[in-house]
Formats: C-alpha cells, structure tokens, sequence
C-alpha cells in the first residue's frame, strides 16, 4: 500500500508540472473567478449547515450512476463501493471547509488520477457537481433567512469554489490520460524496438521510413541509415518488390515469402499494409531463416544417407516425405510418390486396418508408438512383392496441420535369420532331450554301480576286520610281537580302505544331490565343526578365530562338508605346532565376498598347488598326516556347483590360507 501511494504522489507531482497546475497558476484561477478570502469565510460559515446533508446526497447520487450500465458494474463490489463513498464524502466535505491552500490543491489532483486511473470518465464530474449544487440549493436559501441578497452571495461563493475544483479535476484526468497515452506509446515503441523479429516501415516509394533494433542488427545499418534507403538494398530479390506492389495496391496480407540473397542469407517476409494520415505504408517483418535454412539442408541430408525408408503424410495420408532410403526401399523415386495416397505403399489386405489404426493414432495422447506391436506390418514394393517390415510413427502439429512421419525397416533378413534360428534351436531341443536322457541313463548306472562298490567292497573289509580282531583276541598268546604288528598295520589298512570308499561314495553323492539354497551364516557353522573337533581332542590347544557374520546364500548341509573338511585340514596339519592357530574370516573381493580358513600348520610348497584339487592327490606322507587325498576334491565340487571357486596360498611350514567364493555373495556392509 505504501509503495502505491508513493506511486500515486510520484504520478500526482508529475502531472501537476506538466499540466502547470503550479501555486501562480492555482491562485490566477482563483483571481478569474474572483475567489476571495470573503468567499472562503462565508463557504466555511456554512460549512456544517452544508455537510449535514451530505450522507443523504451521497447514497442518492451513487444510486443515480448505478443506473448507468457502464457505472454499475464498478459499483457491484461491496467494498469498491464503500471506499467511493467514503471518499466522496471527503471530497465534498473539504468543498466547503474554507481552507484552499496546497494541501486542497494536492488532493484535488489526487482524486482526479485515481478517476481517471479506475475508469472514472471526465463526464461523471458534470453529473456529481449538476447533484450536489441542486441538493444544496434549497439549504443555501434556507440559510440566507429570506434575504435574497445574501442568498446571491452564498451561492456565488459556492459556484465560485465548485468551478475553481471543476478545472483542477478536468484538468487533471485531461493530463493523466495523456500520460497513460504517452506511456502505452512508449512501451508501444518500445515492443517494435526491441521485438526479435526485424520490422520495415516502407513507404509507397518503397524506400524505408524506419527499421527497428532487430532490423537494423540484420542488416547491418543504424537507425538514421535506415531512413529513405530502398527496400531493394536490403532485399534485392524480384519476389519481395512485386510482393510489395501488389500488397499496396489490394491491401492484401502476404505471408511466407522468401528471399535468397547471394550471400548466402535467406529470409522469410510477412507484408501487410497500413495508413498513418493520409500516408499509405508497408509493414515487412523479417526473420533471418539462414540457421533454419542449413539446417533443414542438414535434416533433409541426414534423411537420405539413414538406411531405413523415412516417409511422411499428410493429414489426408498423402505422401510428402519420402528418403533415399524409401525410394530403395520401395522402388518408387520421391517425385513419383509425392502427393500420392500412402495406399500405394502397402498390400490391399492391409490398407483398411492401418487407416483406422492411423485414426486412433491422431486422436491418441501419445505423439511416438511402434507399428506392429499387435500384428505384422508388410510393405508393397512397386513391382508388386511384399516383405515385413517394422515401423515406428511419430506425430507432430505445427501451424495447426499434422503430420505423421514413419520409420520403416525391411526385417526379410531378420525373419529368415529368425527362422533358422528357430530350427536350430528346435534342433537343439531335440539334441539336449537325447542327451538328458543318456545322463540319467548314466546317473542311473553310476547310482547301481556306487552301491555295488558300497556292498561288495565294504563285506570283505567288514570279513577282514572281523577276522583279525578274532585273531588279536583268540590267538594272542600264540603270536609274537612281529604277528601282533603285522595284524595292526591289516586292521589299519581295512579302515583307511573304508574311510575311502566313504569319501568316494560322497564325492559320487555331491554330484549329483539337488541343491537347497537358504540365507546362512558360515561363522556359526564353523564355530559348530571347531566344538566337534575339540570334542574329538579334548587335549589340543588350539587358538580358534572367527568373524561374527558371514552370510551366504547357500546349500547348509553341502557347505558344512566343505567346512569340516577345510578346518579339518587346518586342524591336523597344525597338530605338530606348539601354539595352534586357526581362523575363518572373509574379505571383499573383486567379484564379492570372498571367504577364507587360515593355519599356521606345516603348509606346502606352492609349486604344486594346481594339484592340491585333484582327487586322491597328497603333498605329505600318509605316516605324517592321514587321510584319503579326496576332501579337497569334494570342496571344489561343492564350490563350483555354489558357482564359486575356490584356491589357495602357502609357504612351506609357515602355514596356508584357503579361500572360496560363492556366487553373489556380499559383503554385510554391502548389503
């Protein structure tokens, strides 16, 4: 509000000056009129008599200007009207109030911008003051007491002040509206000036009157250069001057004319007539198209080295667009196809469908969408033949005209290619259903043949181990110690022999057993198999570290195997060392988490670690360290089937490291 009224005293201060309403000036009015100090005493003698009538006046004259239609609507807000009527009432009570000096002055000019500001026509003020002095009349010769003389003084006061009030507020909404005039005139100006579209004001002479900014940057030329140059200096094409004779002689509008110059400039013109007195004028707007120019030189290049067949129509499916790549295609040339019905272009069976998808297309919220994606889409070549085809369409609205623009790709190749590849894969089928079936013929044979070497092999161990326990038993009186000794090492024998058969049995079991994948933390199943081998020894010391979490997505029971095999390890090769370390850790790898078992044990010579995997291969003597040479070979199995790998690092009798993966397995600050 504060910045509104700081506006309106700005505009008040400044219509003041250039009207003149200067204090001299206020006070020659009052000197015309004749306004003295005695007219201001008798106005303010009867000033409260006068106001007393006021309310009254005012509610009957605002609802004589709501009779105007052009009054009424201004006056249907509430609270517009309430602000009027308090500020009428203000302005007809300073009227009378005797003091006429440069406040008077500053509010008079004031209520004359705000009339003039909201619409308030000039003539409203005849129409007030004609109301207010005929509801006053009555009450100045009620206070003159009968006496016509004094009567005649009173209201010559009063005629005095309200003709004096009548020229400052004429005046002022004379002179505010001439501001608003000079002000749209200057922000009139000021569009033409600055519009980024160059503007020519060309005479019937055909010479230029004025240029705008944008104009003269076009053409190189300044604002004085302009005037009086001929409009063929700028654009000396044949076109633009019979244009611009025609348009003076019909009036005519002419758009989208073009101009090329040798320079290499093109432009487009719009020219339309106009009359300024009696002075008949052109108006040439300009825009510099040679960018668009180049580029639709660019776009109409790119359409004719692209591969695929680019084609536009029309609204009524007229060709008007149509590539190298179509004409390829199609076996038509672009002149031969243009302006012709897309019809041509496909095979009878399908022109129906595609109008009616075309239809649903123009109306569809999406302007893009691929052809084909519920039916085939062929194309008709100009000798006749048909061939698939895949298509994108695109929509586009420009000037109030569509346009609707395809992509199309001849798919022969493809389809064969599909084809064949369909064939092999049906062979493949075939080939994988005959193969599946001598694997489970074989699996078949495997599983017979496991439990052949499970029963026959394991009933003459069972015979040997019973035999020379009778013998150690029966007959060990009769045996010296060599005969005891020679029993012992059979015994041994027998079992290592059925320790393998067992691991055989289970490598056999790993290979083909179904998977049950499941979350599970190998920290906690290899704290599990560290108890039973404790258990086992309960005279070992062995320091035993582990992480909290190891999670993994993983067969339980196949992942214990590969734990109590590889913490087995490190627990037997470790037996000969004073202080015994084994630990289970993970680490972040390359491709995820990786998992690891680490000793301080007799370790081994890495030249032979591609061997450490293979089944029944040993890197130590059965005497030093006992076993079967097959648990690594189950670890690996089970890895790889876990989509792992697995591997290992030493140095001789500083320890190993064994390490595996499993697949996706992340680390727990990754997950």
């Amino acid at each position: 509000m504060g910045k509104q009224l700081r506006n309106l005293n700005e505009q008040v201060n400044q219509i003041r000056i250039e009207a003149g309403l200067s204090p001299e000036e206020m006070a020659a009015r009052k000197a015309y009129l004749e306004f003295t100090p005695d007219d201001a005493a008798s106005l303010q003698a009867m000033h409260d008599a006068l106001t007393a009538t006021q309310s009254g006046f005012i509610n009957t004259f605002y609802e004589h200007l709501r009779a105007f239609p052009e009054l009424r609507e201004m006056l249907s807000d509430p609270a517009t009207f309430a602000r009027l009527q308090q500020s009428q009432s203000a302005y007809f009570n300073e009227l009378t109030a005797g003091e006429y000096g440069e406040d008077y002055y500053a509010n008079r000019l004031r209520v004359g911008v705000v009339h003039q500001r909201i619409g308030l026509s000039s003539k409203w003020y005849l129409g007030a003051y004609r109301k207010y002095l005929a509801e006053l009349l009555p009450r100045v010769w009620y206070l003159a007491q009968g006496q016509p003389q004094r009567f005649l003084d009173n209201f010559d006061s009063l005629l005095k002040i309200v003709f004096f009030d009548m020229s400052i507020a004429l005046d002022t909404y004379a002179a505010a509206d001439r501001e608003e005039l000079n002000q749209l005139k200057y922000y009139s100006e000021q569009i033409v000036s600055y519009m980024p579209t160059g503007l020519l004001v060309v005479t019937d002479q055909l010479t230029l009157r004025s240029a705008n900014r944008a104009a003269q940057k076009m053409f190189g030329i300044t604002e004085q250069q302009a005037i009086d140059k001929p409009l063929a200096a700028l654009l000396p094409c044949p076109v633009v001057a019979e244009a611009a004779r025609h348009v003076l002689e019909s009036s005519e509008h002419l758009y989208d004319l073009h101009c090329s110059l040798a320079n290499g400039r093109h432009y487009q013109l719009d020219i339309s007539s106009t009359v300024v007195g009696e002075q008949h004028l052109l108006l040439v707007m300009v825009q510099d198209i040679t960018e668009r120019h180049l580029a639709e030189a660019r776009y109409a290049e790119i359409l004719n080295i692209a591969a695929d067949a680019i084609l536009a129509v029309d609204e009524q499916q007229r060709i008007v667009i149509f590539n190298q790549g179509a004409e390829r295609m199609f076996g038509y040339t672009a002149k031969e196809v243009a302006g012709q019905p897309l019809d041509m272009l496909l095979p009878a069976r399908y022109a129906a469908a595609h109008h009616q998808h075309l239809k649903n297309f123009a109306s569809a919220a999406a302007t893009a969408r691929r052809m084909g994606e519920r039916s085939e889409v062929f194309g008709r070549r100009k000798d006749g033949s048909e061939f698939p085809a895949e298509a994108s369409i695109s929509r586009m609205t420009q000037g109030g005209k569509t346009m609707f623009t395809a992509i199309v790709r001849d798919v022969t190749e493809r389809y064969e290619a599909e084809a064949a590849i369909h064939k092999l894969n049906e062979e493949l089928e075939q080939r994988v259903q005959r193969r599946t079936a001598q694997l489970e013929t074989a699996n078949k044979e495997l599983e017979s043949f496991s439990y052949s070497v499970s029963h026959d092999l394991r009933a003459p161990l069972r015979g040997i181990d019973g035999f020379t326990r009778m013998l150690e038993d029966d007959y060990a009186d009769k045996l010296d110690d060599k005969g005891r000794s020679h029993l012992h090492r059979v015994r041994a024998a027998a079992g290592r022999m059925g320790e393998l058969i067992d691991d055989m049995l289970l490598l056999s079991q790993i290979t083909r057993s179904e998977m049950k994948l499941a979350p599970v933390n190998l920290a906690a199943i290899a704290r599990l198999v560290v108890r039973d081998l404790v258990h086992a020894e309960p005279g070992r010391s062995v320091v035993f570290i582990a992480v909290d979490q190891a999670p993994a997505q993983a067969d339980p029971r196949l992942l214990r195997i590969v734990l109590d095999n590889l913490l087995g390890n490190a627990w037997k090769f470790t037996g000969q060392q004073p202080e015994a370390q084994v630990e289970f850790g993970t680490e972040t790898g390359e491709a995820g988490l990786v998992y690891f078992v680490r000793d301080n044990g007799a370790g081994f010579d890495m030249a032979y670690a591609d061997k450490l995997f293979g089944a029944f291969q040993r890197l130590h003597a059965q005497e030093e360290f006992p076993g079967t040479g097959i648990g690594l070979s189950i670890v690996q199995r089970i890895i790889h089937r876990h989509g792992g790998k697995t591997w290992a690092e030493s140095q001789e009798g500083a320890g190993a490291t064994f390490y595996f993966t499993l697949s996706g397995a992340k680390h727990p600050a990754q997950q």
